[in-house]
């Protein structure tokens, strides 16, 4: 169950509540199969990911996430996420990227509720 979440701002000021995950979910590029990297965190507005390779800024991707086996009816959610910006993470061959969530259905919205609930959890050592 989840108990918190990280709270940051977005480029608008406004609040985001970003939930860190107690299970390994990989990001795959809908088209390729290839891998996009692993989620680090998630909202239904955004999601932040950790690949070895960078990612062009500003491409929209049609994206693929395998739900955990007990995360409701459904085990795969297709979804478009815009890549808003990429850095080299703090350990050499890694990036991280931010990422927006595009059409959201209420179906989609629902999954990514009902995974934040059942695996989310609050990083020890931050505050929301």
């Amino acid at each position: 169950m989840a108990t918190g979440s990280k709270s940051e701002k977005d480029r608008d000021g406004r609040r985001i509540e970003r939930w860190y995950l107690a299970c390994y979910l990989r990001v795959f590029d809908d088209r390729t199969g290839e891998i996009r990297g692993q989620l680090v965190d998630i909202s239904p507005q955004g999601m932040l990911l950790i690949g070895d390779s960078p990612v062009p800024v500003e491409r929209a991707w049609r994206v693929r996430m395998r739900l955990p086996v007990t995360a409701r009816d459904q085990h795969l959610i297709t979804f478009t996420a815009t890549s808003r910006w990429c850095r080299q993470d703090s350990q050499p061959g890694f990036y991280l990227t931010g990422y927006q969530i595009g059409d959201l259905s209420p179906k989609l919205e629902k999954l990514l509720h009902a995974l934040i609930h059942d695996f989310g959890y609050e990083k020890k050592g931050e505050k929301g």
